[in-house]
């Protein structure tokens, strides 16, 4: 008996399945055309950088497609350091072993929180920076929107009197580590070559394909640049607003107003004085303007 080769198989295949199956089979979402080297991909970062915005669009089926990658994004925040162990949310630190591989994990997360995850295999990590004013201004009108959960007990403190309460926020995200996390992927995630860091400005701004391209080589995500953009158009601010155009704000809505810089119409001089105490150069470290 003739035995039968993979090839010779794959050949009789194609001669007995018709070819609108074939092309239906091949065009299905769950084909997996290119699979990622590395067994996890992490997206570190923390409040307000465009998270949700980040997991919708690596949730996509089509990143699946040409990484075989499933995104999970984890709660916990492990924003601790030696100096200050105890910032997570967890009574203890919450990840004893590796994570499961083919999946791309979403934490919010300090370099050296990230540092102590067990894993397992190859692995690529990004962490998306954001002007850190902005998060400031960004997480005051969310608090104030919060109301269920953990979020409704913060917010019922955050004074709602912008002067009062742009302070009391800077002081709270400085408190849980927030600043300092920020710092650490700068200082020691950039000299890693198996780290992307890269700015929330540039991922939304008009580089935006060049550098959603170059994050997706980085995990070895082997997306056609056509398909790149047709991703980006379907999540754009438009699309996941209901409709607004980038710079038209609803102060109720998870996606406020969607620009850079916003901290300038909302932080008077005594804010950035209290700011630049508690931040000190974080701001020009991180690469932004003073």
């Amino acid at each position: 008996m003739t035995a039968v080769t993979g090839s010779s198989l794959v050949a009789r295949l194609r001669r007995v399945v018709p070819l609108v199956v074939r092309q239906r089979i091949e065009n299905s979402r769950l084909v997996v055309r290119h699979r990622s080297r590395f067994a996890n991909v992490f997206h570190c970062t923390v409040y307000r950088t465009g998270s949700q915005w980040m997991r919708r669009l690596l949730s996509d089926w089509r990143v699946y497609r040409y990484s075989g990658l499933v995104y999970e994004m984890r709660f916990e925040r492990i924003l601790g350091s030696a100096e200050h162990p105890d910032r997570t949310v967890a009574p203890r630190f919450p990840f004893s072993e590796p994570f499961a591989p083919g999946l791309i994990v979403g934490l919010y997360a300090s370099h050296e929180g990230y540092a102590r995850i067990p894993k397992a295999g190859d692995n690529r990590t990004f962490f998306v920076l954001r002007d850190p004013r902005d998060i400031v201004v960004s997480h005051y009108f969310a608090s104030l929107r919060d109301d269920r959960g953990s979020g409704a007990r913060r917010a019922s403190r955050v004074p709602r009197e912008p002067e009062a309460g742009m302070a009391w926020m800077m002081e709270w995200l400085d408190a849980i580590g927030l600043f300092t996390a920020m710092r650490s992927w700068v200082e020691r995630g950039a000299g890693d070559p198996g780290t992307l860091v890269l700015r929330f400005e540039d991922l939304v701004g008009p580089r935006q394909v060049e550098v959603f391209e170059a994050l997706l080589a980085h995990c070895d995500i082997a997306m056609p640049s056509g398909v790149v953009r047709e991703l980006l158009d379907d999540y754009t601010f438009a699309v996941i607003s209901g409709g607004r155009r980038s710079g038209e704000e609803d102060r109720w809505s998870h996606y406020r107003k969607g620009v850079a810089g916003d901290w300038r119409n909302h932080l008077t001089a005594g804010h950035l004085g209290k700011f630049r105490s508690l931040t000190g150069d974080l701001v020009t470290l991180a690469g932004y303007e003073g």
